[in-house]
């Protein structure tokens, strides 16, 4: 007697059954059964969740320095600028000459961090000839 016990009190409990009357319109419950008790049910498992950003500093998805706005402004002066030319029809010495000038004007400006994360967001865009320059 004592197994029937141990082995219906292991049991889960059956899910309660709900009974609708059409004539009486009213829900009416099942009695328990008290042929085997309920095995109590464990606490559910608690998670914390987390909202958010994970790391309170979180660099950048590329790797390397982020562009300064007068950097950005250089590399954007850059390539307009041998977007202008290449659409000119004029002596190619003198265009040179000119594009060195534009070149080195625009690039003396900046800081050497600055300018080495110009010349790399330069390669990352596949303008290396401007990169060389």
């Amino acid at each position: 007697m004592a197994a029937a016990a141990a082995a219906a009190a292991s049991r889960p409990c059956p899910p309660p059954l709900l009974f609708f009357s059409l004539n009486r319109a009213k829900l009416t419950f099942p009695r328990p059964s008290t042929s085997f008790t309920c095995k109590p049910s464990p606490p559910p498992l608690l998670l914390p969740v987390f909202c958010g950003p994970r790391d309170s500093n979180r660099g950048p998805l590329l790797r390397g320095r982020t562009l300064t706005t007068e950097a950005i402004l250089a590399v954007q002066l850059l390539k307009r600028w041998t977007a202008r030319s290449a659409a000119d029809d004029g002596d190619s010495r003198t265009k040179t000459l000119v594009d060195d000038a534009v070149v080195k004007k625009t690039l003396s400006r900046l800081a050497k961090p600055d300018l080495i994360a110009a010349l790399n967001e330069l390669q990352r865009q596949d303008q290396w000839l401007l990169a060389l320059k």
